[in-house]
């Protein structure tokens, strides 16, 4: 089924590429007869434990165990594919609605974003999964500079460069992964991890991990994220729901066995993932640009994936994915609703006031919201639900504070959103009465999608948690979830209430803030290139000295593997500072 979604995707592609306008109806048409097979797909797969790898052809074989590109069928990969099939099609004619030029061109890339997701999602090996991780880099540098302006290049720009310094870490793990296990096969290395000892696999996960981050742009690595706001708000919607951002953490759930015998790694997933929840939620908070809080908010949400991979609640994690692509679409369709309609402006302390005429708009932005901050009977609810009882069963030390932060997020998530929805639908209108007069509902092929949204935010998570529950899709792949502490839950539904009536409070108050160094040392523009440099300095020396000091000591063996670690900390942190 997989092999006919990509030759209609294909299709897609080839249709765009002729200049006639009619072409692209046919082309939206196409990318959801590729959704209505990719659900046949999911519904087929159903209860089969067994997955099937369908070859292509051989780029090249290694002792004939590398097949590089190829189509694995498994429960995984059948739902991301449906996924991601779905709002590619919602995306194909929410486009045709809101980007007026250039529509064919812009098609395109979103279809051949597609492609390639899928391609990636099928992987059976870890270098198809390279290859298509770099491709999907590639085409966001088209989709960011798709308006040609000097801005938008030097974005796109720094984004692909990020994302390059990052796959640094992906090429080394590939490396130590064929080294070790001598294939790079998923199932072989599924097959051959209970014979690996676990030390010899630290380097190779610590590798991936740097890759996985900045690729899902978690602290440290936000900076490529707020770059891609050049990008027009469907390829937006498509790169923080369900493709670019959310890759990394695909991987993760792939590699499941290589991450569950190294203690340390899953460790470091949560720290980081505590870490990219909260503080991107707060920097949200403080964010007047309605793109930038729906991004920092994808940063946060990715945080949460995160936790849940740590503690190998890989099902909570994918239902997590389900919720996040469905809901977060729906978020970044609305707000193009409202940017659409005000001629482009993004600032919401410049709106108000516009529930009465944009009210279709507000009813799709409210029902992603609530969901996204986890009201009962939505799709968050119960992705945060099976997350809350997987964590609560874990031994972890780190248990506790992973709950403490996940209630924190859910309350900074209702500030940040209701603070949205009072400065854009409540409160006193910002705008002339000329624009004003102008703001009302978009055409067709912006507001009927919202209700495909709508209604996939409802329902994913409902689907797919009580089938994790009865184990009927799972079957055997990933543990059932279990629901024995009541406790938990509802301790975090309290926390819900609070942070919804916290913001009703305090949303007016808040006031925004440039998180930047001017903000946090108050130093002019002419000195913060100087005070770059001087940071970038005394830090390389300090680690500099560090790692000497760690070399002379008896306990501590300077050989290949503790210079590999000093190597990829040097690149992490050398990135986080270039890059501003």
């Amino acid at each position: 089924m997989t092999e006919i979604i990509i030759l209609l995707q294909t299709a897609c592609i080839l249709m765009c590429c002729f200049k006639n306008d009619r072409i692209k109806y046919c082309s939206a048409g196409l990318s959801c007869v590729a959704a209505i097979f990719s659900t046949v797909s999911f519904f087929a797969q159903i209860g089969i434990v067994d997955s099937h790898y369908y070859n292509f052809f051989k780029l090249f074989s290694i002792n004939n165990s590398l097949n590089a590109i190829g189509i694995l069928y498994d429960s995984l990969s059948v739902v991301v594919i449906w996924v991601t099939c779905t709002i590619t099609a919602i995306t194909n004619f929410y486009s045709i609605g809101y980007v007026q030029k250039n529509t064919n061109s812009f098609l395109r890339l979103i279809n051949l974003f597609a492609l390639f997701m899928t391609f990636f999602i099928s992987s059976g090996n870890l270098l198809q999964t390279y290859i298509f991780w770099e491709l999907l880099s590639v085409v966001s540098y088209f989709l960011i500079a798709f308006d040609k302006k000097p801005e938008s290049l030097h974005a796109a720009f720094r984004t692909i460069t990020m994302h390059k310094f990052g796959d640094i870490g992906f090429i080394i793990s590939m490396i130590l992964i064929f080294n070790i296990f001598g294939s790079l096969n998923f199932s072989e290395i599924t097959k051959n991890i209970s014979s690996i000892d676990a030390n010899k696999t630290s380097i190779a996960t610590l590798a991936i991990l740097i890759s996985v981050f900045i690729k899902s742009a978690q602290i440290g690595a936000t900076s490529w994220l707020k770059n891609a706001m050049k990008a027009p708000m469907p390829a937006s919607a498509l790169i923080h729901s369900s493709t670019l951002v959310t890759a990394g953490i695909f991987v993760l759930i792939r590699l499941h066995s290589l991450f569950d015998i190294n203690s340390s790694a899953q460790t470091l997933i949560v720290l980081m993932g505590c870490s990219s929840a909260l503080l991107c939620a707060i920097r949200a908070i403080f964010s007047d640009n309605i793109k930038l809080i729906l991004a920092y908010s994808t940063c946060s949400q990715v945080g949460i994936m995160l936790i849940a991979c740590g503690f190998s609640s890989y099902c909570a994690a994918v239902i997590l994915f389900v919720a996040h692509a469905f809901t977060k679409s729906l978020l970044f369709f609305s707000s193009g609703s409202v940017v659409s309609a005000l001629s482009g402006e993004q600032n919401i302390e410049k709106m108000g006031a516009l529930f009465e005429s944009l009210p279709v708009t507000y009813i799709a932005f409210i029902t992603a919201t609530i969901s996204t901050i986890g009201v009962p009977l939505l799709s968050y609810y119960y992705a945060k639900k099976a997350l809350l009882y997987s964590i609560a069963t874990q031994p972890s030390l780190l248990r506790d504070f992973a709950i403490f932060i996940l209630i924190l997020t859910s309350i900074a998530a209702s500030v940040y959103l209701f603070r949205v929805i009072y400065h854009v639908f409540h409160g006193q209108s910002k705008l002339n009465e000329i624009s004003l007069a102008y703001a009302n509902e978009n055409s067709s092929f912006i507001i009927k999608p919202l209700f495909f949204s709508m209604f996939f935010s409802v329902i994913a998570g409902i689907l797919f948690y009580y089938g994790a529950y009865d184990n009927v899709f799972w079957k055997g792949i990933f543990p059932v979830i279990d629901t024995s502490n009541t406790s938990i839950l509802l301790l975090y539904s309290i926390a819900n209430a609070a942070g919804i009536i916290a913001a009703f409070f305090i949303c007016k108050k808040i006031k925004t803030h440039n998180w930047s160094l001017e903000y946090f040392f108050n130093i002019d523009s002419e000195a913060e290139k100087l005070c770059f440099k001087s940071v970038q300095l005394l830090d390389a020396n300090l680690y500099r000295r560090c790692f000497l000091y760690f070399s002379n000591r008896t306990h501590f063996v300077l050989n290949d593997k503790n210079c590999l670690i000093c190597f990829l900390f040097l690149v992490l942190f050398y990135l986080t500072h270039w890059i501003k």
